[in-house]
């Protein structure tokens, strides 16, 4: 299990290409912001999981749907800087959305593909749209947060140009965990006409729902939260300055 400063120490080149368009100072911040992003896990008694294969992480988790989990994977690929820490803005937001102390932020494992098997049929949409207004949320927040609460001023990364919602209606189906039933759903590649048309409409919201007071409000939970952390945490974290300053390793021999 890698640690931040384990992940940090070993840049590699990235897609985003980190290095080549952001400067020294803006990596830096980057590097304190991901510090405080582990601190706040640590208050919230969550393992934070930098090894680049979070969608597989997270499948695997979810397959499980163990109760108790208390970890949350954010790195999808080699970024240290841009994706990274829009990967860990994301997790931030579902959790001030949900409950920090519950696995999962409090999501039940099987959505947003699949609901609970006692639901009764026809109640599908109206029991998903909590979470995809929160994945809305979490998704068009990034960079207002990441602004608010870190200072950081360039652009930070979803996965993809759109959120992760569970609309039903379409004709995919995926495996889901015991105790859910897979719903039949838009898939975003399948029928992009139509999930795009439902999800931006999902994002218009979340922009209207996230103003100066709730970001506000955001900030002072987190603050509060880093603080514990910082105060459990063992070891002193290095100057992200040095960190910052690494440059990636060049691609090995194909």
């Amino acid at each position: 299990m890698l640690t931040l400063v384990e992940a940090l120490s070993a840049p590699a080149a990235c897609p985003c290409r980190c290095h080549e368009t952001l400067s020294l100072a803006e990596r830096t911040k980057g590097v304190a912001a991901m510090m405080r992003f582990d601190d706040i896990m640590r208050g919230w008694g969550v393992t934070p999981l930098y090894e680049p294969n979070a969608p597989e992480l997270f499948l695997e988790a979810k397959m499980r749907a163990d109760p108790d989990y208390r970890m949350v994977a954010v790195r999808d690929h080699a970024c240290l800087y841009a994706r990274l820490l829009g990967f860990a803005v994301h997790e931030l937001i579902h959790a001030l959305l949900g409950d920090p102390d519950a696995a999962n932020w409090g999501v039940p494992w099987g959505l947003p593909y699949g609901v609970p098997e006692d639901l009764p049929v026809g109640e599908e949409a109206s029991y998903l749209f909590p979470f995809n207004l929160a994945e809305a949320c979490a998704w068009y927040g990034v960079g207002a947060l990441a602004h608010a609460y870190f200072d950081v001023d360039w652009p930070v990364l979803t996965a993809r140009d759109v959120g992760t919602y569970g609309f039903v209606g379409g004709r995919a189906v995926v495996a889901v965990p015991p105790g859910f039933r897979a719903v039949p759903h838009i898939d975003r590649q399948h029928d992009a006409t139509a999930y795009y048309t439902r999800a931006r409409k999902l994002e218009a919201r979340a922009r209207d729902y996230l103003d100066d007071g709730v970001l506000r409000d955001w900030c002072r939970e987190l603050t509060e939260v880093e603080a514990q952390g910082r105060a459990r945490r063992d070891t002193p974290f290095p100057d992200p300055a040095d960190l910052a300053t690494l440059e990636p390793e060049p691609p090995g021999p194909s």
